[in-house]
């Protein structure tokens, strides 16, 4: 019988990633609830004799199923990406790192604000941000300046 030994890093980036899945998911659940209420409103609808009013509402209804039609499509794209984080470890900070200084933690790769795990707060961040930009490419020791904070990588995983 095989059995699968991970490091520890790995086991720190798959319980990350598990947990992202299922907040991913958990928001998915939500975007579709909201879709299947709205489309049923809308079927229910029915034009009444003040017909501007109807056209309104109908328009409204409209705006926000595609607005929840961009959310899901969004949501599509953030799950492919989740689905393809790397459970190995970087020696620098790169795309699908979680970096770990003494203030905060951080995920680079995916734009989703703060997600809990374990009473540990992780700040998912787009590459693009400019706190991520100040981290990529350093290793573990090195500081880094922002904002008139001094950071220091304490880990990489």
């Amino acid at each position: 019988m095989s059995t699968t030994s991970f490091t520890e890093s790995e086991l720190k980036k798959k319980e990350f990633k598990t947990a992202l899945m299922q907040f991913l998911e958990k928001k998915g659940a939500s975007i579709k609830a909201d879709l299947t209420s709205l489309r049923e409103d809308m079927g229910n609808e029915t034009k009444s004799s003040a017909g501007d009013k109807f056209e309104t509402g109908r328009e409204m209804m409209q705006q926000s199923l595609s607005q929840l039609e961009s959310q899901k499509d969004l949501l599509r794209r953030q799950l492919q990406l989740c689905s393809e984080i790397s459970l190995k470890a970087s020696s620098r900070v790169s795309s699908g790192s979680l970096v770990v200084t003494e203030l905060h933690q951080f995920y680079i790769g995916l734009a989703l604000g703060k997600l809990q795990l374990n009473g540990t707060d992780y700040y998912l961040l787009s590459e693009k941000a400019p706190i991520a930009q100040a981290m990529l490419g350093k290793t573990v020791g090195e500081k880094l300046r922002f904002r008139n904070q001094q950071l220091q990588i304490k880990a990489i995983y």
